[in-house]
């Protein structure tokens, strides 16, 4: 007797064998692309691990300061510097050589190169002014000055701060024997106790200390006081030398009193003397 029920012919597969085997591979597939899903994710949260460490590394790294680093921006900056203040020098010192050449070619005046300067002293150094040499404002004389005159104009030198200040005083000073009363190069320490009243409120200008042009030799031998020259100025160039300051040597130009540069009074000086003692002071020291 035959069952009701036939089997499928050979190579023959069911509709049932078919449904298996389809929904077998489905779910092999969506199982299959999980996996690679949850495979991004970990590589993606992981390269955003890496990539969150590595800031905070560098956040810690680079904005803890560094000694050497801020010791070589230091130098740098200071080298800066040095260069700005040299490039300022050559500058002045390149327009100080086209004055000097206008000067030696008679296209300027030497006392052009006064222009930041003040000049201290007595009637002879009023002389600057009052020949028109240059302005008033600008020379701090006047007659019967002496060196115990200089700190009167402090208030005047911390307003102007001159780049330099002469300074020529003497026969007041030796009439009148300032510093013999002190003990030894008594004069030399009462000038440098009255030009350091002025540098400490202009500690940037430059000092010029003329020596003392003798009276002609008639005066001083009336007058053996002003016969004193040789002795203050050893002090005077002595204190040059212990300061660094630039002592103007005026001992040729005078030739010892014997020079034609004396007023009638074989004291004061005659104007065309004037620009000689002035180029005098502008080349001292160099």
């Amino acid at each position: 007797m035959r069952s009701s029920h036939s089997s499928p012919a050979p190579g023959r597969t069911s509709s049932a064998q078919k449904s298996t085997s389809s929904k077998t591979t489905s779910s092999g597939t969506a199982t299959s692309k999980k996996k690679k899903s949850f495979r991004k994710k970990r590589i993606f949260l992981l390269s955003a691990a890496g990539i969150l460490v590595g800031l905070i590394l560098c956040f810690f790294l680079f904005s803890r300061p560094d000694p050497a680093l801020s010791g070589g921006l230091a130098y740098l900056e200071k080298q800066d510097q040095k260069d700005i203040t040299r490039l300022d020098q050559n500058l002045s010192g390149k327009k100080q050589e086209r004055i000097l050449k206008a000067v030696e070619t008679g296209q300027s005046s030497i006392f052009t190169l006064f222009n930041n300067a003040l000049i201290f002293g007595d009637s002879r150094a009023y002389g600057f002014a009052s020949y028109q040499y240059l302005p008033f404002e600008q020379v701090i004389a006047a007659a019967g000055n002496t060196i115990l005159n200089i700190s009167d104009s402090v208030d005047l030198v911390a307003k102007v701060k001159p780049e330099k200040i002469y300074f020529a005083y003497g026969i007041n000073d030796m009439g009148l024997g300032i510093g013999k009363d002190q003990e030894e190069n008594g004069y030399g320490k009462m000038y440098e106790e009255q030009i350091d009243q002025l540098l400490a409120v202009s500690p940037n200008s430059k000092i010029y200390l003329n020596s003392i042009i003798p009276a002609a030799p008639q005066v001083v031998k009336q007058t053996p006081r002003w016969g004193q020259v040789d002795e203050y100025n050893a002090q005077i160039e002595a204190l040059c030398k212990k300061r660094g300051w630039t002592y103007v040597d005026n001992s040729k130009l005078a030739d010892n009193g014997n020079a034609e540069i004396y007023a009638d009074d074989g004291i004061h000086l005659e104007t065309f003397f004037y620009p000689d003692w002035a180029s005098n002071m502008i080349f001292a020291g160099s």
